[in-house]
């Protein structure tokens, strides 16, 4: 994963507004790439004039959506992901201190979001059987209350970094309904400035609880 890490730290994000009610819960439109009864989403409109691309978090290189998890976490990622939403970091910035809920997937010791909880390992390839899904729903159930519809936030290095993409599909499995990729990851989070911590320091990331947890299904 230092791989993936490196091969992301390098440029910056910037898109759309999210939606007002945000504060009582991010309430995003279609997921990527399909609309409401199978049609194709038309790309989100900015009222803003221009949009600033931190980290490449807006460029498309071309991949298409995948519907299964990636094996090779440390290349480049298409610019949706189907059933889920992408959120960018200016909308990641309007979040914060909501009921949102900030997931850091990398397995790499390294600083991360404030308030971001840490689940390493989350986003590597498997089945959705295995025990990295019965783990990440023992966290998920703790985080969001056994609330399907809390908006989850994955993240991990940046747009060449499939974790966070791998994570969203095994969320999605598990029947949550309000899944967000942050395709920018921390690549995009520091080229904006935002804030990194440590894990464990105050005000910052919170470890990942501990316990038998919820059982699937």
């Amino acid at each position: 994963m230092h791989h993936c890490l490196a091969a992301c730290c390098a440029a910056l994000l910037c898109f759309g507004q999210i939606h007002d009610g945000l504060a009582q819960g991010f309430q995003p439109g279609p997921p990527s790439g399909l609309g409401f009864g199978g049609q194709r989403a038309r790309p989100p409109q900015s009222s803003q004039p221009s949009r600033q691309n931190f980290a490449d978090e807006l460029t498309d290189f071309g991949v298409p959506p995948q519907d299964e998890m990636q094996e090779d976490v440390g290349s480049r990622t298409p610019i949706s992901i189907p059933g889920a939403h992408v959120i960018t970091t200016t909308e990641i910035r309007q979040a914060l201190g909501t009921s949102i809920v900030m997931v850091d997937v990398l397995t790499s010791q390294h600083p991360t979001i404030p308030g971001a909880i840490l689940i390493p390992g989350a986003g590597m390839a498997g089945s959705y059987d295995d025990e990295i899904q019965a783990k990440l729903w023992d966290v998920l159930a703790r985080a969001t209350e056994m609330n399907p519809d809390r908006p989850i936030v994955f993240f991990c290095a940046g747009p060449q970094c499939w974790e966070s993409y791998n994570a969203s599909l095994r969320a999605l499995r598990l029947g949550f309904k309000t899944v967000l990729w942050y395709r920018g990851g921390l690549a995009a989070w520091q080229a904006s400035h935002g804030e990194l911590v440590m894990a464990g320091q105050d005000g910052g990331a919170r470890p990942r609880p501990k316990g038998p947890g919820f059982q699937t299904q």
